[in-house]
């Protein structure tokens, strides 16, 4: 059973607990069945969380749907495997959202999220959501794109794309009449104004899913879900000073899929 509290974050799933108040959370998880594994994470953030979606214009946390997303965290901690102790460190990405039953139920078919950390140390979160039905929202993905790509190279100096095109090129069955994508194509272009220059930066990924987990709810919920781990390779390129600047990008990152079944 999921008991979830207020404020701030306070969640339990059997053995397992997340807690905290910006900008501080403790995530406690264990798991005892062919081996035994303990999770204790500390996670800290030194910036202002950046809010993707609000039902509310003016003070975005009292909306009754919301999501923000925080980057660059410090976490550090334990990781306990049969026994043997880890101590881990470094960065990671904090997510909280929240919705009414009925959009969760009716009116979304599905996402796909990517945290992604590149070698050169930059972030990248990508949400990309798929309304009901998706026989109307595939068809807008390109005007309306029910998402948000935010690129980061420290936590606090954050670009956003709020239009991308993200395309599924390659799926795995994993149910009746429903597919998991195992691979994608990310696109993005952005046009800003830096001291009176004009700066075109343009984005473009491949994603492709490895080592993940899956999980299929039946009755009464019928949803499934895939998490696991991502590759990232791509691009990211600029005019400066008429001047073409570009970057190769290699990283790895978290995938979470989850899609509502037939």
């Amino acid at each position: 059973t999921l008991i979830a509290t207020a404020p701030g974050v306070d969640i339990t799933f059997g053995e397992s607990w997340a807690q905290g108040t910006y900008p501080e959370w403790h995530v406690h998880a264990e798991m005892h069945e062919k081996h035994s594994i303990s999770v204790d994470l500390d996670y800290f953030s030194h910036s202002l969380p950046l809010w993707t979606s609000s039902s509310r214009i003016i003070n975005a946390s009292e909306g009754n749907l919301a999501s923000y997303i925080l980057l660059g965290c410090n976490v550090t901690g334990k990781i306990s495997l049969d026994g043997v102790v880890y101590e881990v460190t470094g960065k990671g990405f904090f997510e909280h959202s929240w919705s009414p039953f009925y959009v969760r139920k009716f009116l979304v078919d599905g996402w796909d999220r990517f945290y992604i950390s590149l070698d050169n140390g930059w972030q990248i979160y990508i949400s990309k959501y798929y309304p009901t039905p998706s026989s109307i929202s595939s068809k807008l993905h390109k005007i309306i794109t029910f998402g948000e790509l935010v690129i980061t190279p420290d936590g606090e100096s954050i670009t956003e794309f709020k239009t991308f095109d993200l395309k599924i090129k390659q799926k795995e069955k994993i149910f009746i009449f429903t597919k998991f994508p195992t691979s994608f194509s990310l696109s993005a272009e952005k046009k800003m104004n830096i001291l009176l220059q004009q700066i075109d930066l343009k984005i473009n990924l491949d994603i492709t899913t490895k080592g993940t987990f899956q999980k299929i709810w039946k009755f009464p919920t019928y949803v499934g879900t895939k998490i696991g781990m991502c590759t990232v390779k791509g691009k990211i390129s600029w005019r400066e000073n008429s001047e073409e600047i570009s970057l190769e990008l290699n990283g790895y990152g978290i995938v979470w899929t989850t899609r509502a079944l037939p």
